[in-house]
């Protein structure tokens, strides 16, 4: 009887001390989780900047060699991204009286490049950054649209090339490459 008592006892003391072992490492991992959480969610913050940065860097880029540029990118799309715009009102035009005016159509166009992220956490957030350049999307094939996006109504994310080509020196032209069209 004493053996079976032994075994029990013993048993009994290497349940406890998992058990107590178990409670303390619930709580890391827990710490761990959520911390790799808000690494991810940094790391994209990071990778949605590089873009924009990117994309507007070439299109200055193209706008400055002037009209017939033409330049191939390779940009990744971050994870959490759900939409790019190439719009805004931001070109300051100077008044007819000085002697300088803009073309309306490049006024409409703008030189600001947005993107909307929204994380896993929730918080939606939206960066913006200024080009050099006028900027358009006209695409003539639905898969050369810039934010081209999945079943899911979500932009695909991953590694994407990219044209650029300078219209008439009017305006930058963005586009994501298509092998089904061979020219815009």
């Amino acid at each position: 009887m004493q053996i079976k008592t032994k075994k029990a006892q013993q048993a009994i003391e290497a349940l406890m001390i998992f058990s107590v072992s178990l409670l303390f490492m619930i709580p890391l991992i827990l710490i761990f989780y959520s911390s790799t959480n808000l690494r991810a969610e940094t790391l994209n913050s990071y990778e949605s900047k590089a873009f924009l940065q990117q994309l507007s860097d070439s299109a200055g880029e193209v706008w400055y060699e002037g009209a017939g540029a033409r330049k191939t990118i390779f940009v990744n799309y971050p994870t959490d991204m759900h939409n790019i715009s190439l719009s805004g009102d931001s070109i300051l035009c100077i008044s007819t009286t000085t002697g300088i005016a803009c073309d309306p159509e490049i006024k409409r166009l703008g030189r600001e490049i947005s993107i909307e992220i929204e994380p896993s956490s929730g918080t939606k957030s939206k960066m913006v950054i200024m080009t050099p350049a006028p900027l358009k999307n006209n695409y003539t094939h639905d898969s050369q649209r810039l934010d081209w996006i999945n079943t899911n109504g979500e932009i695909n994310s991953g590694l994407v090339v990219l044209v650029l080509k300078n219209i008439e020196g009017k305006y930058v032209n963005v586009v994501r490459y298509s092998p089904q069209v061979p020219d815009y």
